[in-house]
């Protein structure tokens, strides 16, 4: 099974603590908050993820890249310009292979 993950988002209220990273990669003991969102998903065996990214995703894609690292699959569905959440998920239909998403 596939999992979706909308890691798009700007962040506007947190800009002046997270001015040069995107809201998913806020640091929390070291480690990206999006990191521990993909633990926890390999945990229940859900190991194939796309992200939906869009405002600073190269940062996102230089730090997880295929995401080997973690044990996971992860593939990018990149939003050239804001589309909101059902935008995003749109977006990211052509990368869904799977019945259940």
């Amino acid at each position: 099974m596939q999992t979706l993950i909308l890691a798009g988002v700007l962040g506007s209220r947190l800009q002046e603590v997270i001015r040069h990273y995107p809201k998913p990669m806020v640091l929390i003991d070291g480690r990206p908050f999006l990191e521990y969102l993909i633990l926890q998903l390999k945990k229940y065996n859900l190991t194939k993820i796309v992200l939906c990214i869009g405002y600073l995703r190269e940062k996102i894609k230089e730090y997880f890249q295929d995401g080997g690292k973690w044990g996971v699959e992860i593939e990018y569905s990149e939003e050239e310009n804001p589309l909101g959440t059902g935008g995003a998920i749109k977006l990211a239909e052509s990368f869904v292979r799977s019945d259940n998403f």
